[in-house]
């Protein structure tokens, strides 16, 4: 999800995980509720229904991952770990 969001692809996926945080439906991607396949294979229709907006709908897709590139979440993730150190009195990693 969060690799074809940032290759400007609009993506289709399950509301579930990743994608349910960000993909937002018809706007730089398309979702479908979770294990519902019907609803699944009418959202791949409507993405090639939607192919004269794949170009907007791409850049809002790289839009929308990129404040959350590797070093942001390392950053965020090392920042968790400080924190929790610091609750448990251990500051030496």
């Amino acid at each position: 999800c969060q690799e074809g969001l940032a290759r400007r692809d609009p993506v289709l996926a399950y509301d579930y995980a990743a994608p349910a945080k960000f993909i937002e439906h018809q706007r730089n991607g398309f979702l479908a509720p979770f294990g519902d396949s019907t609803a699944f294979l009418d959202a791949a229709l409507d993405l090639a229904r939607f192919h004269h907006k794949w170009n907007e709908m791409g850049s809002s897709a790289r839009a929308v991952m990129l404040p959350h590139s590797w070093s942001s979440i390392v950053h965020g993730y090392l920042q968790e770990l400080l924190t929790i150190s610091s609750i448990h009195g251990n500051r030496s990693f």
